[in-house]
């Protein structure tokens, strides 16, 4: 990737994805977080991870910086797990993506 293009992907992206401090499932049922970064290795859309795949997405989520709700303690790994795991299991509140199918 060019620097000039990363200079500027985060104020180009964030009014597109949005910028988000939490996880959550995107139109595919992926837990994704921050401007769209996918922590899920899942290999199927809307579909729970094989126990290989669970434990891929929560190496990726662990690279990240995740912060208990008074923003100034860690969260351990079993508090990142739980969440990943809660939000997952949720798979009825994944967005549905109406919009590619109703485009001429």
């Amino acid at each position: 990737m060019h620097q000039s293009v990363r200079d500027y992907w985060i104020t180009f992206n964030d009014p597109l994805e949005g910028r988000v401090n939490f996880m959550y499932l995107d139109v595919k049922g992926y837990v994704s977080t921050g401007i769209g970064n996918k922590i899920d290795q899942t290999e199927r859309d809307n579909s729970s991870p094989t126990e290989g795949e669970r434990t891929a997405s929560l190496a990726a989520a662990s690279r990240l910086r995740w912060l208990v709700n008074d923003a100034n303690t860690e969260a351990t790994p079993e508090e990142v797990a739980n969440e990943w795991d809660t939000v997952k299991s949720h798979m009825e509140l994944a967005p549905s993506d109406t919009s590619a199918s109703s485009r001429p």
